[in-house]
């Protein structure tokens, strides 16, 4: 029995990784139904790839790759990518861990994506490199609504949020008692990069109404705002979209609702064990 307790434990600590600053605290994973072949060229190019990245991190910020080495027939197209106020030291450490979340939660996958708290990584065989995506991956809203000068902390959160349509790659801003910051994929464009996150800030408005903070991630880039008071990154449930897998088939974003529903099957297991003891 106390070994059964400890795994329960450890489900539930799995589970609030989210909340918190931590880089390396999990957002959502991606993984496509189709898994290639041991052995396989395919695999093959996925994994020269994968360690590209893990070396990669340590040099830059963001960086793609495309693996034709096993099979020009099968090439693979990877990214990743981390917070732009994230040290190199502390990219590389998010990435070697988003990373070691794939391998977990995606193993042999054709196509996956996994978002940690401050870095990306995705790999699939749809040639997404260069591409703009504004489709929903996954959004999440604060628990607890602003309960103090509703109307005054919606202005400002909307104008933290148009504040971000215009920059590098990274945008940060701050408006009254809002801060918001947003993030493109290294691969857009500085226009295409503001059309994403302003289709993000349509999102996550439409979606958390007065909540006290919030996120939104699309295709290519992601959005978030707080209120000053508030704890960000501390979020109820969430919701989820997908992300194209090619021919390789569409990317399940919507894992914390399978881990959750898992939790609450293995607890009425536990339960049910119990009574029969």
């Amino acid at each position: 029995m106390a070994k059964l307790l400890l795994f329960s434990l450890s489900f539930l600590l799995f589970l609030s990784t989210t909340a918190g600053d931590d880089p390396t605290a999990f957002v959502y994973a991606g993984c496509s139904q189709p898994r290639y072949a041991p052995g396989s060229p395919y695999q093959y190019n996925v994994e020269s790839l994968l360690s590209s990245l893990a070396n990669a991190a340590a040099f830059s910020s963001y960086s793609n790759f495309t693996s034709f080495s096993a099979s020009p027939s099968s090439p693979v197209f990877a990214l990743f990518q981390c917070r732009g106020d994230l040290p190199l030291s502390e990219c590389s450490s998010c990435v070697r861990s988003a990373l070691s979340r794939l391998s977990d939660l995606c193993p042999s996958a054709a196509s996956s994506a996994v978002q940690l708290r401050a870095c990306y990584i995705r790999y699939g065989n749809d040639s997404f490199l260069g591409r703009p995506d504004t489709s929903l991956l996954y959004k999440t809203c604060a628990t607890a609504a602003v309960a103090y000068g509703g109307g005054a902390f919606l202005a400002s959160r909307d104008a933290a949020l148009s504040s971000l349509n215009t920059g590098t790659s990274y945008r940060v801003s701050a408006t009254g008692a809002v801060r918001a910051e947003a993030q493109c994929v290294g691969d857009l464009d500085g226009g295409q990069c503001s059309e994403c996150v302003a289709a993000a800030a349509t999102q996550v408005k439409a979606s958390c109404g007065g909540a006290a903070s919030g996120e939104a991630y699309l295709g290519k880039c992601y959005i978030r705002y707080y209120s000053n008071g508030a704890q960000p990154y501390a979020y109820g449930g969430g919701g989820g979209g997908e992300i194209s897998g090619g021919e390789h088939g569409k990317l399940s974003c919507c894992y914390q609702w399978w881990l959750y529903l898992c939790y609450i099957t293995f607890v009425l297991l536990i339960w049910d064990m119990n009574s029969l003891i």
